[in-house]
């Protein structure tokens, strides 16, 4: 660990130290305020973390420990014992005890501990350095794979920028800071105000730059420090959308009557409503939901899950259980569809008894009429089911004010239907077709979000046809479902298809990212027709972006696997050589594509070159190897590799190193040896492949007898491989075995099989 007095830093990281006041505060500083920046939504999201020095004045600054928030999960209720604590050069010397399931595990953030990463924050004045009147400048800088990766740029941003006290990400979100945590937040606060205030202005054409605020179109437009030529990397403002999204919560109602008088009256009169309506459909089917929902929490050991009885236990045993469930799930605040369905149906009991009134801010009701007399859409939004959205603006101390509104939405909507999508994919298609149904059925089959679900889910089906058919009713597309389009195309072989996706996604001005662009390049790997072309295209269009300089793993190793797969092989070397890390898939792709295009002694000189760099080779690797030994003809190599495969390399022999060997002796004349290599496989079956491969090089050394048994063990595998026939009669004329070849004539005549007549294809422009 790096320090300036020797022993200052090493007692900081003591064991005894961590449990110090100065750490202690700092993890209940950073506590509060998680609490008070995620709670009033300046902070949305799981991403990133708030990140404190504790206050020791005994210690140098430099050398206080760092205390941080996890990243990658919810911090509203953090807690002191949440906190990471790591040394000022950045190592970790205390971290987070998991929690149980459902809770995500926490990580640490891969931002330096310098930062607060915000989406949205509060006044001018309160920006250091800058007044009412002066012209606040925030630089923007391009997103990175990694945040690790953001420094260099973050760094020039400050230095182009020394009065700005926060920097944008494009695609990612903000980092602001302070020379005091207090300063931080109050800046925070302020930026909250700004930006929201310009995303409003923004939507209703108004230019926020200028003192005039005229329109947008005439104003000059804040410029991006990466691309001076394009007004924040933007398109030109469109019109507005003439609806409204209306939260409920502190929106149109108090908080305090759906904290304290909606959810109290569910939690109250679970018993009452249950024991009332136990016998009918509709509660039946509550408590269905609700024993699926417990028994899932039982086997993932859910604080407060105690099992409910069968149905024909008692009705007082079930309902205990089931109220004992619902307090503990109410308790924990769950969002889950079992709970809100059931506190719906207790809630619509209140409001027709008249026990419950729907309560809304007094300037809800005109501010509702006058949107819809200017024929604006309204609509509801709430972590809260539907139907009790319903019931509250049904039956308001203003009267029923759900002829205003245009719909409602739940986190269903945003939630709950992608993720059932995504799970349908690996069930049964029927699955998928009734999560379609119930989309149509709520009026959410156009939500971009169920939309690229559901394309998604047809896709894997192999149903491209009804994939794209959902893809092309879409009113709004969007760069994630032409992406899910283009891959959906390319996992089901319709490799021309992708590619046209793809070049219709850049036409209607989408910017394709690193999942479109791999997806894409895997097609014009595999296209049998203007694949290089296009795959130089897409290189083209990644250097343009700047995505090249250098190229990360994934897109270099899919660039190379391109121009490898299509021959094009100084430039696959090329690509490979300018990454400045590579996979054992990159070096596979390489070696593959010299072995497949003739270059044996290549691909065994990149074979050699990538065990000298340590890379461990995997089974892909070395059927590239053998492949190359095989195209080279060096059978002694192959055979020494294949033999100390497992030894060597802990790969197991497959099918596809069998028949690379099987191959090789077959080549070199070997054919008793190949055929006993068949015969004595233990790690795999063979299949007609195999012996195929075999039966091919028979014909080409004119061994008859190992050809009539290879013959008969393909026809074992697959009986309806009358090509067989075709080739053991050519086998047996060419040796003048007339015989031979008139009694495999009469085999095949009484199997009614003839040989099917030779044909040609010829490709042309018309």
């Amino acid at each position: 660990m790096a320090c300036c007095g020797g022993g200052t830093a090493a007692a900081a990281a003591s064991e005894a130290y961590l449990e110090s006041d100065a750490v202690r505060e700092a993890r209940e500083l950073v506590a509060e305020l998680c609490r008070h920046f995620y709670a009033q939504g300046w902070v949305t999201g799981t991403g990133g973390s708030i990140t404190v020095k504790a206050n020791d004045p005994a210690l140098p600054l430099a050398e206080r420990l760092i205390v941080m928030s996890p990243s990658g999960v919810q911090k509203e209720r953090m807690v002191p014992e949440d906190m990471y604590v790591m040394s000022a050069d950045g190592k970790v010397l205390s971290s987070p005890v998991s929690k149980p399931w459902p809770y995500k595990p926490p990580k640490c953030t891969d931002c330096a501990p310098l930062f607060m990463k915000i989406t949205h924050m509060e006044m001018i004045k309160g920006i250091k350095g800058h007044g009412y009147h002066d012209e606040l400048v925030i630089p923007i800088i391009e997103n990175t794979p990694y945040e690790y990766e953001l420094t260099d740029s973050l760094a020039e941003a400050i230095a182009a920028y020394p009065k700005a006290t926060a920097v944008l990400v494009r695609n990612h979100g903000i980092y602001v800071w302070g020379d005091s945590w207090i300063n931080a937040k109050t800046q925070a606060e302020c930026y909250h105000y700004l930006f929201d205030a310009a995303i409003r202005l923004y939507q209703l054409g108004i230019d926020w730059t200028t003192s005039e605020h005229g329109p947008i179109n005439n104003a000059k437009r804040p410029r991006s420090i990466v691309s001076p030529d394009i007004p924040n990397g933007c398109h030109a403002a469109k019109p507005s959308k003439h609806f409204v999204v209306l939260d409920i919560e502190g929106t149109t109602t108090p908080i305090s009557f759906v904290t304290d008088v909606m959810f109290p009256y569910a939690r109250d009169n679970v018993r009452k409503h249950l024991t009332s309506t136990y016998d009918s459909d509709e509660t039946k089917e509550d408590i269905k939901l609700l024993r699926i929902q417990v028994e899932e929490d039982l086997k993932n050991g859910i604080v407060g899950s105690v099992p409910i009885p069968p149905d024909d236990a008692s009705k007082e045993e079930v309902i205990n259980s089931l109220v004992a469930n619902v307090e503990s799930m109410i308790k924990a605040d769950r969002k889950i569809t079992s709970l809100k369905q059931l506190q719906g149906h207790i809630w619509r009991t209140g409001f027709e008894s008249k026990e419950l009134q729907g309560v809304v801010f007094e300037d809800v009701p005109e501010v509702l009429k006058h949107w819809h007399a200017s024929g604006t859409k309204v609509y509801i939004y709430s972590s809260g089911s539907r139907e009790a959205q319903r019931l509250l603006f049904g039956n308001t101390t203003y009267g029923d004010l759900r002829k205003y509104l245009y719909g409602f939405f739940d986190t269903t909507t945003g939630h709950t239907f992608p993720f059932l999508l995504k799970a349908s994919a690996r069930l049964p298609l029927r699955a998928s077709e009734q999560l379609h149904a119930l989309a149509v059925k709520h009026g959410l089959e156009h939500d971009a979000y169920v939309a690229n679900g559901l394309v998604r889910a047809y896709s894997v089906a192999g149903l491209v046809p009804v994939a794209r058919r959902v893809f092309d009713e879409l009113p709004e597309r969007s760069a994630v479902v032409y992406t899910t389009m283009v891959s959906g195309y390319g996992q089901n072989g319709m490799h021309d298809e992708a590619m046209w996706v793809f070049e219709e996604m850049i036409r209607d001005g989408f910017e394709p990212g690193g999942a479109a662009l791999a997806s894409v390049l895997s097609a014009c790997a595999r296209s049998g027709s203007h694949g290089l072309e296009m795959g130089r295209r897409v290189h083209d269009l990644m250097e343009a972006k700047g995505m090249t300089a250098p190229v990360g793993v994934i897109l270099g190793t899919a660039l190379v696997d391109m121009y490898a797969k299509t021959g094009a092989m100084e430039e696959a070397m090329v690509v490979f050589e300018e990454m400045p890390e590579r996979h054992t898939a990159t070096w596979n792709a390489l070696i593959t594509g010299l072995a497949h295009h003739g270059h044996g002694e290549g691909a065994l000189a990149t074979f050699h070159r990538m065990r000298r760099e340590g890379v461990r080779p995997n089974a892909t690797t070395l059927v590239g190897v053998l492949s190359a030994y095989c195209h080279a003809g060096r059978l002694d190599e192959a055979r020494r590799v294949f033999v100390s495969m497992e030894k060597d390399f802990a790969v197991a022999p497959t099918i596809q190193h069998y028949s690379c060997m099987v191959d090789l002796l077959g080549r070199s004349g070997l054919l008793v040896e190949a055929e006993e290599m068949i015969r004595g496989m233990t790690t795999c079956d063979a299949d007609t492949v195999i012996w195929g491969a075999l039966l091919t090089a028979c014909k080409y050394h004119g061994d008859i007898e190992v050809a009539e048994r290879a013959v008969q063990e393909m026809l074992k595998l697959d009986p309806s491989n009358h090509g067989v026939y075709v080739v053991l009669s050519n086998m047996y004329a060419e040796a003048g075995r007339w015989q031979d070849v008139d009694r495999l004539r009469q085999v095949m005549k009484r199997a009614r099989l003839s040989k099917v007549p030779g044909s040609s294809a010829v490709a042309g422009d018309g």
